[in-house]
């Protein structure tokens, strides 16, 4: 997996910014273009929501339905 290397990475959606992304479970990469994952081209989880007014709890994310 690009980044960490460990992980598995599915979508999620963030449900206070109600925002879809996929979400490494190992190092919380995000990678919010929804482009390739690309090693260089990730956010940590928790400055993409705070960003955006959310937090990087896991119980805000929900696995993505689409």
């Amino acid at each position: 997996m690009p980044g960490c290397g460990q992980g598995s990475v599915q979508r999620y959606r963030s449900k206070p910014i109600d925002v879809h992304v996929p979400v490494c479970d190992e190092c919380e990469a995000v990678w919010p273009d929804d482009g390739a994952l690309d090693a260089l081209a990730f956010q940590n989880l928790g400055g993409f929501a705070s960003q955006r007014g959310g937090t990087s709890l896991w119980n805000e994310l929900a696995p993505a339905t689409r």
